[in-house]
């Protein structure tokens, strides 16, 4: 097993987060749900001064959107972390204000259905729903970009729209900001073995979720199904600009480098970068620890970069990037061939 090295900073907020959300060791559902939200609360920050925030129904999907005091035509259309399982509009609200207002982008977030009162595709079809309205029937004036984003389920919810609309040859987001996403099947990626038991999400947690999300254990079908294994998709070519920023200590670190490589492969511009010292969910933890704001700041910089390029118009494949600046792979993770 790896040694986890993590910064005095981080093993305090996993602390005080274990405290907050604690549970008994048989609890429900509904008491897990609690500690969670408990948790998210206890680490929120105050929303930044002049963002104004608007609850509405999208597409039969309760979202909010929030407002920075100056922000351009650009949206961050955000999914919610949580294992499809956990999580909603307040958990994330905190997270989704200073996004937005550091990004200087209108942003919406979706309270997508959970599993298992509703199993999968009800989550993603949510998800394309809400992209679909804001892309043709927008509520917002003056937007005329959308990026897909999310944390962990919410990356894949993510993707996996991006992937839809490409393979249904409808008009797709302008790019993606995948944070520490779930998108391959393939249990035999190296973190899914070395960091089988790191802090703040282990291999286990993240069968479980699955499970509890299909409402039983995947078969064949399902692991060739994009819509649930973005990453896994035969052919990525034709998708937007991607961001993808994962965790060293993480079982989810291996879907980020292969998807990186995967993208670039495949002619799509795409950065990427495993933040050293840090485990699953660190984005709660940038008011807390200086390396998880240190991350969150490059977040920041590429949703910037990402709204400030015009959607791209019809043409040739746009081609492939070299590794940006960004890419790093601490703790001796490769970048995929």
């Amino acid at each position: 097993m790896t040694v986890c090295q993590l910064d005095q900073a981080v093993l305090a907020w996993m602390a005080e987060g274990d405290r907050v959300a604690a549970v008994p060791p048989d609890a429900t559902l509904a008491e897990t749900r609690a500690g969670y939200r408990r948790a998210c609360r206890h680490f929120a920050a105050p929303r930044p001064a002049g963002l104004a925030t608007d609850d509405r129904v999208l597409a039969g999907v309760p979202c909010r959107i929030y407002r920075p005091a100056r922000a351009g035509g650009s949206c961050i259309l955000w999914f919610h972390g949580g294992g499809w399982v956990l999580g909603d509009l307040d958990t994330h609200d905190s997270l989704v204000a200073d996004l937005a207002d550091a990004a200087g982008c209108v942003a919406v977030a979706v309270d997508y259905r959970l599993a298992p009162e509703h199993p999968f595709p009800a989550a993603f079809e949510d998800a394309l729903a809400v992209f679909r309205q804001l892309r043709d029937a927008s509520p917002l004036p003056g937007v005329d970009r959308i990026l897909v984003a999310g944390d962990s389920a919410g990356g894949n919810l993510a993707a996996a729209v991006a992937q839809a609309c490409r393979d249904l040859g409808e008009p797709g987001p302008t790019g993606q900001l995948l944070v520490y996403p779930a998108l391959s099947a393939d249990t035999e990626l190296r973190s899914r073995i070395e960091m089988a038991q790191a802090p703040g999400l282990t291999t286990a947690d993240m069968h479980h979720f699955l499970e509890t999300y299909l409402g039983r254990a995947p078969g064949p079908a399902d692991l060739a199904d994009a819509r649930l294994f973005p990453g896994d998709a035969a052919d990525l070519s034709g998708l937007p600009p991607a961001f993808l920023t994962g965790a060293e200590y993480d079982p989810l670190a291996c879907d980020v480098l292969t998807h990186a490589a995967r993208l670039r492969g495949a002619g799509v511009p795409v950065e990427a970068v495993i933040e050293a010292g840090l485990p699953h969910a660190w984005l709660r933890a940038r008011h807390h620890a200086p390396p998880a704001a240190a991350a969150f700041a490059r977040l920041v910089g590429a949703a910037r970069r990402m709204a400030a390029q015009p959607r791209a118009a019809p043409g040739p494949e746009r081609p492939a990037q070299p590794p940006s600046a960004a890419l790093a792979r601490p703790g001796g993770w490769p970048e995929p061939a």
